[in-house]
């Protein structure tokens, strides 16, 4: 299942053949998880975005990512290895790290419980104690 824009930018025979391949968007109803989403897809083109907290969500429930390039957006692939970095406003890149992704799924699974435990907001607020005292001394 892929959700996105459906309309790329799907000039040239190549492309076209991707985006033919990518073009369905589908709407699921109820939770997403790695049951009923393949992969979650963040071409984001903005150079101020963040961490990608939305990918850290999809692979604390099985779901691989493919993000675009950016510092922040790139960091929770990169740190768990649950997908694949696309270049910054390529959409072939894009198309074919999905198809990556897609095609090798068990290469892109991650450590669930350990990610879920990193990202627990219990242990986040631990460590932002721990570092608050650190800087208080």
């Amino acid at each position: 299942l892929m959700y996105g824009n459906p309309a790329l930018d799907c000039s040239g025979a190549q492309m076209r053949a991707l985006c033919r391949q990518l073009a369905t968007v589908v709407t699921v109803s109820g939770e997403i998880n790695e049951s009923n989403l393949d992969v979650i897809t963040v071409p984001s083109l903005n150079s101020t975005e963040a961490f990608g907290l939305v990918q850290v969500e999809a692979m604390m429930n099985g779901v691989p990512s493919v993000p675009s390039a950016l510092p922040g957006v790139r960091q929770p692939v990169k740190m768990h290895g649950m997908g694949v970095v696309s270049e910054i406003g390529n959409s072939e890149s894009l198309a074919n790290a999905t198809i990556e992704v897609l095609n090798n799924k068990e290469k892109y699974r991650g450590d669930i419980p350990a990610i879920k435990t990193a990202y627990d907001p219990d242990s986040i607020a631990q460590e932002y104690e721990k570092l608050f005292a650190k800087l208080m001394k």
